[in-house]
């Protein structure tokens, strides 16, 4: 479904890579060239980008020079995210190929994370509306504060299932939502015909979608194959860290047993029990039905916020896009349970 959403897109996208390409090669530095070369030899899927040309598209502007600079900007900072997520994370892959600081080390792939996030603030404010400039500040600051929340939501030795709720739901709105969020304000910046309900619209939509793709991330990181997707998997498993599968799975052992060994393994940091007994125990529950119900539930939701839109190719696309992500659950989980209605995170 990607390829279809970027048909559409194509001659828009082209563009966006021009400068992709123009921008990233503005070095003068060899080894910086040549890493740069090596982050972006496999083009990513460009949900960025393409979302922000979907709101474009919506209204249809008369200049799309500055939704092009914007599209390419996303990429480049979601790119230097990914850099500074696999430093984190000590991931391996990353698209398929070798994470940067896997091959060339810690400090390049710092400063390659540094660079690219200046890029991207240049590439996005430079003669753009002004608008974009607060938007955009605030985006580098929520991705960031992200990352805290995550590290933050790891040290959990005397936390409690209602608090980890709590602070996930913050964490994954921060991390992923924002830079959807922004994707569609950067668009409403550079129109001025979207209304006030309109732009709520965007915003809401934003949100929801980011929901659903980081829940549909950590499934695919709790059951997916790394070969496939193109990047390490199983770092949240083998770290134990707690994500919604766990969360439900922590939820039905408490209904149906009255506590949950997941979560005391968690309390009590004992790697041995969740090495051992967490992946078979998250499958025994009701965890991953209740996970992917949650993904339908946030999908309808989100759906519903196009409701105030024509139908046009960009409507079409941002529907699509929720379509394509949900797609993206590895398919033995739906055959491991039948969906309910009612259930939702």
């Amino acid at each position: 479904m990607i390829q279809n959403i970027i048909k559409l897109l194509k001659p828009d996208l082209i563009e966006v890579q021009k400068i992709i390409q123009q921008q990233t090669a503005q070095c003068d530095s060899a080894l910086l060239k040549e890493i740069l070369s090596h982050t972006f030899q496999v083009k990513g899927k460009l949900l960025r980008p393409i979302l922000h040309l979907a709101c474009a598209h919506l209204l249809e502007p008369k200049d799309k020079a500055p939704f092009y600079k914007i599209a390419a900007g996303l990429e480049i900072l979601h790119t230097a995210s990914l850099i500074h997520d696999d430093i984190i994370d000590d991931g391996e892959l990353r698209r398929g190929v070798q994470t940067v600081h896997k091959k060339w080390g810690l400090a390049e792939a710092t400063l390659l994370g540094d660079w690219l996030l200046s890029k991207a603030f240049s590439v996005i404010t430079h003669n753009n509306p002004s608008d974009c400039n607060p938007i955009m500040s605030q985006l580098t600051c929520e991705l960031v504060e992200g990352q805290y929340l995550e590290i933050e939501y790891n040290n959990r030795s005397s936390q409690n299932l209602e608090y980890l709720e709590e602070q996930y739901l913050k964490m994954i709105d921060l991390k992923t939502g924002s830079i959807f969020r922004a994707a569609c304000n950067f668009a409403i910046a550079c129109n001025n015909d979207f209304t006030p309900k309109q732009k709520e619209a965007l915003n809401l939509y934003a949100t929801d979608f980011g929901m659903i793709f980081q829940i549909v991330d950590d499934l695919i990181d709790f059951g997916g194959n790394s070969k496939k997707y193109g990047k390490t998997t199983g770092y949240d498993f083998l770290n134990g860290l707690i994500t919604l599968p766990v969360m439900n799975a922590i939820k039905f052992e408490e209904k149906t047993l009255d506590n949950s060994p997941i979560l005391n393994a968690f309390q009590k940091s004992d790697n041995e029990y969740l090495s051992q007994n967490l992946h078979s125990r998250v499958h025994q529950t009701d965890a991953l039905k209740i996970t992917i119900q949650s993904v339908e539930n946030l999908k309808v939701k989100s759906l519903s916020h196009l409701e105030v839109f024509k139908d046009t190719m960009g409507k079409k696309i941002l529907s699509d896009l929720i379509t394509y992500t949900i797609s993206r659950v590895p398919q033995e989980f739906y055959m491991e349970s039948k969906l309910t209605t009612n259930e939702s995170i």
